[in-house]
C-alpha cells in the first residue's frame, strides 16, 4: 500500500517528488506544469492544477522531511558562588537598576554589590563571558562557556583552555599574587601568541614591574611587532635601562631650559616658543613612544628634575597629554608621583591628566587625587570619577561629596522653575541633578547615601521616584 501524506485537506498519493521536479523545471522557464495524472489534480484545469501544484510545494519539503527538534543539551547546575547573592527585599530594585543599559551600569553594578559583600542574582543578570568583573563571578563566567570550574587556575598546561580576554584578565590576577608565576607563563606561552595578545600580556607587567622582570623584557627587543617592542622599552625604562634614541634627541631640541625669577631664580622647562604648529602636532605624537629618561638625557637633566622644571601651563592640551602618557608608560613611581603633586597646582591641567595617571599613583596619593578633584570642582567632580570606573570612594571622599548635597538642592529647585522663561534651563538643570544622583549612587558609602536620600526627600523629590534607586541601593545594602 503506498505511503500517503496530509497536505493541508487533501491525502496525496507518492509518488508525488517526480510530477513536481517537472513543474518546478516548466515554472523556471516561465512556462506552466503539464497536468499530470494525479489524485492531487484530477478533474481540474491547467491553471487550477497549477496552484494546487504550487501550494504544496511549498510544503512538501517539511513533509517529506519535517524538522527534527534539536538534542537537549543538559548543563550542569549554577556553581556556588564566593558570596551571598542580593537579598530578596533588594531585587526588584536591582533588577530596575540593570534594566538602565547606559554607562555599563549592569557591570557598575555588579561590580558595586561585589564591594558590599554580595553577588547579582544569576535569575536576574549572568555576567558576560569576557568582562572584567570580581573574580568571584567567575565560576559563572566559565559556566556560560560550558567550562567546568578547574579551569579557573591558569597554569601551562591549562593555557590554551582560555580564550584571549580570559587568559589577560587571569594574568593579571596572577601578576598581583604571584609575579614570578606569571612571568613564567608568559616565557613560555608568549611568542605563540598573534601580536594583539602579545601587546596585552606584556603591558599586563606593569604591576609588580621588578628587576626580575629585565632579562624577559630585554629578550623582547627582537619581537616582531614594533608595538611589543616599544612596549617592553618602556617597561624597561621604568627599571632604569635605557637605550640611546636618535628620537629623543630631535624632540628635546623643541624644548627650552630657562631661568626666571628676579629674588628667588629658578629653572623653567617649557616648549620653545619659535615651534610651529606642525612641530607641536609632530611632537605630542612622538613623545608617548619616548622615555622620561632618555628625553631628560637629551636635555641634560635627570628624570626628577624634568617633572619639577616642567610648566605645563606654557604648552596646549595635546602635548601636555603626550608628556603625561610618556611619564605615565616610562617614570619610576617616585617621579610620576612628583609630577602628579606638581600638577595640582595647575588645577585645569591636572584635571585633564588624572584619568591618565590615576591608574599608577600609590593608594595614598590616589585618594588623596580623588579628595583633590571633589574639593576643586565639586559635584562635577563625579563625572570625572565614573569615567576612571572608580566604584566606592574611600570615606572621607565619600564625606566630602555629601557635604555638596545643598548644591543638590540647589538644583532641584532650579529644575522645579515654571516661569515660561526659565522653561528650558529647568529642563537642563533636572539633567544635570539626574546624572549627579546616578553617580552618586555607586560613590559613596552606605551611611552617606543615606543622608543625601532624606536631605532630597525632605526637599521634595518621592521616595519612590527611580532618580533616587541607586541611592536606595546603596543605602539598603548597608545592613546585609
Amino acid at each position: 500500500m503506498p505511503k500517503r501524506h496530509w497536505a493541508g485537506s487533501v491525502f496525496v498519493a507518492e509518488p508525488l517528488s517526480q510530477i513536481l521536479l517537472q513543474a518546478r523545471s516548466r515554472w523556471m522557464i516561465g512556462g506552466d506544469a503539464p497536468v499530470p495524472e494525479h489524485p492531487l489534480t484530477s478533474g481540474q484545469g491547467a491553471a487550477e492544477a497549477n496552484l494546487r501544484l504550487l501550494a504544496i510545494a511549498g510544503q512538501y519539503s517539511r513533509i517529506q522531511d519535517p524538522p527534527r527538534a534539536s538534542p537537549l543539551t543538559v548543563k550542569p547546575d549554577l556553581p556556588r558562588l564566593g558570596l551571598p547573592v542580593l537579598p530578596e527585599v533588594l531585587r526588584p530594585i536591582a533588577c530596575r537598576l540593570l534594566a538602565d543599559k547606559a554607562d555599563r551600569a549592569p557591570l557598575l553594578l555588579a561590580v558595586f554589590a561585589a564591594k558590599r559583600g554580595h553577588v547579582l542574582h544569576p535569575a536576574d543578570w549572568m555576567p558576560p563571558p569576557n568582562a572584567e568583573l570580581p573574580e568571584v563571578y567567575r565560576p559563572l563566567q566559565l559556566w556560560q562557556a560550558d567550562r567546568t570550574a578547574q579551569a579557573i587556575k591558569l597554569t601551562a598546561e591549562t593555557w590554551l583552555d582560555f580564550t584571549k580576554a580570559e587568559r589577560l584578565v587571569t594574568l593579571r590576577e596572577l601578576r598581583a599574587s604571584d609575579p614570578p608565576g606569571a612571568l613564567g607563563l608568559l616565557s613560555e606561552h608568549l611568542a605563540a601568541c598573534p601580536a594583539e595578545e602579545r601587546l596585552a600580556l606584556v603591558e599586563a607587567l606593569g604591576s609588580g614591574l621588578s628587576t626580575a622582570d629585565v632579562s624577559f623584557l630585554a629578550g623582547l627587543a627582537n619581537d616582531r611587532s614594533e608595538k611589543v617592542r616599544k612596549a617592553a622599552a618602556h617597561l624597561l625604562a621604568r627599571l632604569g635601562h635605557v637605550e640611546a634614541d636618535p628620537l629623543a634627541a630631535e624632540a628635546a631640541a623643541m624644548f627650552d631650559l630657562a631661568t626666571e625669577g628676579m629674588i628667588r631664580r629658578r629653572k623653567v622647562l617649557r616648549i620653545s616658543a619659535k615651534a610651529k604648529e606642525a612641530q607641536l602636532r609632530s611632537l605630542a605624537q612622538t613623545l608617548p613612544d619616548l622615555s622620561l629618561q632618555g628625553i631628560s638625557q637629551a636635555l641634560g637633566l635627570t628624570p626628577a628634575e624634568f617633572v619639577t622644571f616642567w610648566q605645563p601651563e606654557k604648552v596646549g592640551y595635546p602635548v601636555q597629554a603626550a608628556v603625561s602618557e610618556m611619564i605615565l608608560r616610562t617614570a619610576v613611581d617616585a617621579d610620576l608621583v612628583a609630577y602628579w603633586h606638581g600638577l595640582c597646582e595647575k588645577s585645569d591641567f591636572a584635571r585633564n591628566c588624572l584619568p591618565t595617571l590615576f591608574p599608577r599613583l600609590p593608594v595614598p596619593d590616589q585618594q588623596a587625587a580623588l579628595l583633590w578633584l571633589v574639593t576643586q570642582f565639586g559635584l562635577s567632580a563625579c563625572q570625572d570619577l565614573v569615567a576612571m570606573a572608580v566604584v566606592s570612594v574611600p570615606p572621607p571622599v565619600s564625606a566630602a561629596l555629601t557635604n555638596l548635597r545643598k548644591d543638590l538642592v540647589d538644583l532641584l529647585r532650579l529644575s522645579r522653575d515654571t516661569t515660561p522663561e526659565k522653561a528650558a534651563s529647568a529642563r537642563a538643570e533636572g539633567t544635570r541633578l539626574a546624572n549627579h544622583l546616578s553617580q552618586l549612587g555607586f560613590l559613596v558609602t552606605a551611611d552617606d547615601a543615606a543622608v543625601i536620600v532624606q536631605t532630597l526627600t525632605t526637599a521634595g523629590i518621592h521616595q519612590a521616584d527611580p532618580i533616587l534607586d541607586r541611592l536606595i541601593f546603596n543605602a539598603a545594602l548597608k545592613g546585609h
